[in-house]
């Protein structure tokens, strides 16, 4: 990319890939999805006036700005690693002609590239939409759960259940822990922080709105008739609520690094790796062999220092 390239982060390459699909199939998930966010965007304006006002759509609209983004890096990781294996494997899928070096190639259950060239420079534009994917991220995994609660505890009023109330309210929870499970960029708890100023935009939006505007987005927040209740709703909501969200995403995530560490091992067993390993160490002696077991259990790098550097 030239001399404004830097050196390209970890992360980069995890917010790009899957734990579980080939790079092909990922774009696919992406693509569907933000149709999925887009074509809501559009429906919504046409039967409700003042859409704008709620943190319903405010959230909508940064789920479908997440995945748009991630399509995006998606993309961009599926064209370079497609180069990638073209240049490497052009006819039989080997390194080259004569030569036993494997071409690069991606593994089935893990996201792991067997080609450094792929992940050596990153231009500073990516990094822009790398942090811009990484905010509307938590934004949207933490406010989706956030707007569910507070709608289905405090604001439904028992009327039919409209597309907004089934699409803003409910599935899109489903589908951020969906992602979650799928994508391979870590979740952090102390990135919360993004949410919680997501939520501190929309509460001085909600304050200006009543008070210059007149009008009531949420009962819950009626600041002159109920002003301590609206308070204390804003507070519990902002600290107390997003954090424990963030820890529920948190074992979300722990869960699918766990079920990647289990199918990876799982996959690396059954391609007979561990076997080649087993019979080269019998020729060295038993504690050889005990060592060869030993190096050759995942470790799963980045999963364990993501995991412990919370």
């Amino acid at each position: 990319m030239g001399c404004c390239s830097v050196t390209a982060p970890d992360l980069a390459l995890q917010a790009a890939t899957s734990r579980f699909l080939k790079p092909g199939p990922f774009v696919a998930f992406k693509g569907l999805f933000v149709a999925y966010f887009l074509t809501w965007c559009f429906l919504w304006p046409l039967e409700y006036n003042s859409i704008y006002l709620f943190a319903t759509y405010w959230v909508w609209y940064t789920g479908a700005a997440y995945f748009a983004l991630s399509f995006s890096t998606a993309c961009t990781h599926f064209r370079r690693w497609s180069a990638a294996t073209q240049a490497g494997a052009p006819e039989h899928g080997s390194g080259g002609e004569g030569s036993d070096r494997p071409a690069p190639s991606w593994s089935n259950l893990t996201g792991d590239v067997l080609t450094p060239a792929l992940r050596t420079r990153i231009h500073p534009f990516e990094q822009a939409v790398l942090a811009m994917q990484l905010f509307t991220w938590n934004v949207a995994c933490l406010g989706s759960v956030f707007v569910a609660i507070i709608y289905w505890s405090s604001l439904y009023t028992g009327a039919p259940i409209s597309s907004v109330d089934m699409n803003a309210h409910t599935l899109i929870v489903f589908v951020m822990v969906a992602d979650q499970l799928l994508v391979a960029t870590p979740f952090r708890i102390r990135d919360m922080w993004k949410a919680e100023v997501f939520a501190l935009t929309y509460l001085v939006y909600s304050l200006l709105w009543y008070f210059v505007g007149q009008e009531l987005i949420y009962v819950i927040l009626d600041w002159d008739r109920h002003f301590w209740e609206a308070f204390l709703y804003s507070v519990a909501g902002i600290f107390v609520l997003i954090p424990a969200i963030s820890v529920l995403h948190y074992y979300i995530f722990r869960l699918r690094e766990s079920i990647y560490a289990t199918c990876r091992q799982r996959a690396e067993s059954s391609s007979g790796v561990l076997n080649d390993r087993l019979l080269s160490a019998e020729d060295g002696g038993s504690s050889t062999q005990s060592e060869s077991v030993t190096s050759h259990v995942p470790q799963t790098g980045t999963d364990l220092a993501a995991i412990e550097n919370v």
